[in-house]
């Protein structure tokens, strides 16, 4: 739900390309608590996380609610591209303070 509401949000303001969602749904609850830190769960969550990054990346479509696949090929990709319009902007920003 918090994705789709996003999506509507940021669609509103015709900033959709600047919403990027990665998320896991898929984490053991005994094996993602916060506060039991040992060196199995952190190995656990690490290989979920680099997993995470080789999925394909999807955006939800606000006209029927599916999920459709992202124009980039992984989650990985999306995220670099990402990183480099945060960083644009910074330089951007940059530049107007000075």
């Amino acid at each position: 739900m918090v994705d789709l509401h996003l999506s509507v949000v940021f669609k509103a303001l015709n900033v959709e390309t600047n919403y990027l969602r990665i998320q896991e749904d898929g984490l053991e609850r005994t094996l993602s608590s916060f506060d039991n830190a040992t060196p199995k769960i952190l190995d656990y969550l690490v290989a979920k996380g680099e997993g995470l990054l080789k999925k394909k990346g999807s955006a939800v479509n606000l006209e029927n609610g599916k999920f459709e696949p992202y124009m980039y090929e992984t989650n990985a990709e999306a995220l670099a591209e990402f990183a480099k319009k945060l960083s644009h902007e910074k330089r951007l920003r940059e530049v107007m303070l000075h």
